[in-house]
């Protein structure tokens, strides 16, 4: 009975219709994104043959991910992610439309292959934090874990049968048009999806976050976030090592193995199959063992997979390694992404997936570039190979930065910040506000406070803080002023509903040093000038 409890808390998200519908509409245009990538890898082999120029395809379709990140996290938080997905996506089909046009006429070449590739790429881009952040939304926290897990088998699913109907249409067509056709009729139902999507959206108390604003306060987030960071340090150092697989796969599939697009996309297919036969594996390895444990496992398959390819010369026995290589993709991405997740509420998660997104295509777009300049001095199998003891080397990261398991972290918001009290409300812009707090500790613990308020200290900071300190009155050792600024009142009010349980937490720690009966005194000063004095006098 427990297992079937199980079993149907994994599924719990289909049981809602809008769940369905993006599950079915993801997985149809990643497969038509899969079918896109083999005809864009196997089309650049045949106008120029250079390890470098097929490696220029990754970089092209990973390269605007890095690049925009940032301002496309703060787009998906301050903007309606609605609208923003339908411009993207719609642009996105239209530009993949060409780019299929423009091959079966026979009027592209290796730099207008990469230029329309970088172009789509932009949008994908400009929508990717946004649409990362679909699934916490539709489903809620509750079953935010299974609604990514489930959403990772779809992707491998699409894995499996992508790339193998690419290769096979290549084969059948001999030529890449048809597609880039069928990628960007496979956007249709994304586009229909976002159509009928009707989303809800709370009335704002406040104005919308400035751009600028928007970005800076989500890298202090992400700054001030050990958990987090140590997802971007362990996907950046596995995707980085792990891109030579996926850029070189199909040189070495043309020259080692001395088979055509079939093979790469059945190659492919495999890698796909076996992150869909792990799925079930994964949720009970996960339970069974640390979630660190489980992915130095994953890694160190990934990197015997990378050092065995390169001597391989058996289409069979290449398919077989490319299943393991599936079980092991899988239980990072899904892992890593879950991990990150758990950690972001949602005021801020569409800026910091942006990040996670930015460190991910960082590191694929530089792993690109290295192993496709590599294997054009050495050859594919020994770039492949330095890749694989690069792999390993990564192991050596895991005491330094440790992710934290599946366990959700309470983000409910906590509200437990009481309102100022203002003579005269101030507008919205004025700033800064510099806060203040004051306690009366014992001089016997003034140790253990000052350790206990770095922690809160980082707290103020990925809140919306952007400057902290804590000093200690010279005439009254027990009295101590803690001080943190926000840039604007409407900012401060912000981080007002920012606050978790989870730092409520830290909070009560702190509070617990302080002495007497009367809670710490808060006090909010505003920024005086003269403009401000009148233009609030005018409003008053």
């Amino acid at each position: 009975m427990s297992d079937r409890r199980e079993h149907n808390s994994v599924l719990a998200p289909f049981r809602l219709p809008l769940f369905r519908a993006l599950w079915t509409a993801n997985v149809l245009t990643t497969i038509g994104g899969y079918i896109n990538d083999v005809g864009a890898a196997w089309l650049m082999t045949s106008l120029s043959p250079s390890p470098l120029m097929v490696s220029l395809i990754q970089v092209a379709a990973n390269s605007p991910f890095f690049l925009l990140a940032l301002p496309a996290g703060a787009l998906g938080d301050i903007l309606d992610k609605r609208r923003l997905l339908l411009v993207t996506q719609v642009a996105m089909m239209l530009l993949t439309a060409l780019l299929g046009v423009l091959t079966l006429l026979g009027l592209v070449s290796p730099v207008s292959l990469l230029l329309v590739l970088f172009m789509v790429e932009v949008f994908d881009a400009l929508a990717g934090p946004a649409w990362q952040t679909l699934i916490p939304e539709i489903v809620g926290p509750k079953d935010m874990h299974a609604g990514i897990t489930l959403n990772s088998v779809g992707m491998s699913v699409a894995r499996a049968i992508g790339p193998a109907i690419g290769g096979a249409l290549l084969a059948v067509t001999a030529t890449s048009g048809p597609a880039f056709l069928i990628d960007a009729a496979s956007l249709l139902g994304v586009i229909a999806f976002l159509w009928r999507w009707t989303r809800r959206a709370e009335p704002a108390a406040l104005p919308a976050e400035r751009f600028m604003g928007a970005m800076r306060v989500g890298v202090r987030f992400v700054r001030y976030s050990p958990r987090y960071r140590a997802t971007l340090v362990r996907i950046g150092a596995f995707i980085f090592f792990g891109s030579a697989l996926v850029t070189l796969l199909p040189v070495i599939a043309r020259s080692n193995l001395h088979r055509g697009p079939g093979a790469y996309g059945v190659l492919l297919g495999f890698m796909g199959a076996g992150a869909v036969a792990a799925v079930p594996l994964l949720h009970h390895a996960r339970k069974a063992m640390k979630l660190d444990v489980l992915l130095a496992i994953a890694t160190a398959l990934s990197g015997g997979v990378e050092a065995a390819i390169g001597g391989i010369r058996s289409f069979p026995i290449l398919c077989g390694v490319m299943l393991v290589a599936g079980v092991a993709w899988v239980t990072v991405m899904s892992s890593l992404n879950n991990a990150a997740q758990s950690v972001l509420p949602p005021w801020v998660r569409s800026r910091a997936m942006s990040v996670y997104l930015m460190v991910f295509f960082g590191a694929m777009t530089a792993g690109s570039l290295l192993w496709g300049a590599v294997a054009t001095r050495v050859g594919a199998p020994l770039a492949i190979t330095l890749a694989a003891c690069g792999m390993f080397a990564t192991l050596a990261l895991v005491p330094r930065f440790r992710v934290m398991d599946h366990k959700q972290v309470d983000l409910t918001p906590s509200l437990h910040w009481p309102a100022p009290m203002v003579v005269h409300p101030p507008s919205d812009d004025r700033g800064p506000i510099l806060v203040t707090v004051e306690y009366r500790v014992d001089p016997a613990n003034a140790e253990q406070f000052v350790r206990s308020m770095q922690r809160l200290r980082r707290e103020r900071m990925r809140t919306g803080s952007f400057r902290w300190g804590l000093f200690n009155d010279a005439a009254d050792p027990a009295r101590y002023i803690e001080a943190f600024l926000s840039e604007s009142w409407a900012e401060h009010v912000r981080q007002h509903g920012r606050v978790t349980t989870a730092d409520r937490e830290i909070e009560d720690a702190v509070n617990a040093f302080h002495l007497g009966p009367e809670k710490p005194v808060i006090r909010h000063l505003i920024h005086s000038d003269m403009n401000a004095f009148h233009g609030e006098r005018k409003q008053t």
